[in-house]
């Protein structure tokens, strides 16, 4: 009886101490995950590709041949032959236009440049009517914009992409103060004023960027 209660101690010692490794193990993937999902490609860098679509209309900010800007194509499933007309006026390369060969983690606050890279120019902010265009060949003051959080201006904080919480929003402030949004013809102007929505998704300078 006193081998039985032995053995059963035993077993029962080698099944806790398994255990005990086990959660060691879980602990210690748990852990490298959250810091997989911290690091890396999670952080918007400058020299990255992506795609600028508005939040609210869920419609893609593009460079158009004739150097204007429109936020008025949607994502077509019914003819996808259609996207492969506009999508590559909608692709853009963010610059540090500070210093254009960096590729540094992009913070709230900083200043940024857009490249289309279907003609290799860039987004700009018009001095009159708020417009807004793509058909500069170098940065100047014009072509810089400040990139914050949809709902705030705090400075410093990485962005994230994709779905990590509301970091992957952003709002773009241009030289003149002025934020970014398509007006009710769809083309893209400079001329609004810092919106407090709460609501990422119905805030109308909120933008997404989607790294390729």
């Amino acid at each position: 009886m006193k081998k039985l209660s032995r053995l059963v101690c035993a077993v029962a010692f080698l099944f806790f101490a398994s255990c005990e490794k086990d959660d060691a193990v879980l602990s210690n993937d748990q852990n490298n995950t959250v810091s997989e999902a911290k690091t890396g490609s999670r952080y918007m860098a400058f020299g990255d590709i992506m795609t600028i679509s508005h939040v609210p209309t869920r419609k893609f900010f593009t460079g158009e041949s004739n150097g204007d800007a429109t936020i008025n194509k949607t994502w077509s499933t019914t003819s996808p032959w259609l996207n492969s007309v506009w999508m590559p006026w909608a692709r853009f390369k963010i610059v540090n236009p500070n210093n254009p060969t960096s590729t540094a983690q992009v913070k709230t606050g900083d200043e940024v440049a857009f490249k289309c890279l279907n003609n290799n120019l860039y987004i700009t902010a018009e001095s009159w009517d708020d417009d807004v265009s793509v058909n500069r060949t170098a940065i100047g003051p014009w072509e810089k914009w400040k990139i914050y959080a949809p709902s705030n201006t705090t400075v410093g904080n990485l962005i994230f992409y994709g779905s990590v919480d509301y970091m992957s929003f952003v709002s773009l402030e241009s030289v003149w103060g002025k934020y970014l949004r398509p007006d009710a013809s769809g083309f893209a102007k400079a001329g609004a004023p810092f919106d407090s929505t709460v609501s990422v998704l119905s805030n109308p300078n909120s933008f997404q960027l989607t790294r390729e």
